[in-house]
């Protein structure tokens, strides 16, 4: 196996019914001001209505992920 680094600092899960409305607040809880919306071609229609709900703080969406690349060990 290739030897590799995983470094985890912050990590913060928000789970529930509606938890989708705090993102906003989620986002300034970092102090950030913008975000970028990551998603698979799939999730597109969840990934605009992340966009939406973050307004201006949305950069843009990018829906080219892909869910468990494998990697050559």
């Amino acid at each position: 196996m290739k030897p590799f680094n995983y470094d985890l600092y912050n990590c913060r899960v928000v789970f529930g019914a509606d938890s989708i409305h705090n993102i906003a607040s989620e986002i300034e809880a970092l102090k950030a001001e913008k975000a970028l919306v990551i998603t698979t071609s799939g999730r597109l229609d969840i990934a605009r209505k992340i966009a939406d709900l973050l307004g201006n703080s949305s950069v843009g969406i990018f829906p080219d992920a892909v869910q468990h690349v494998p990697i050559p060990l």
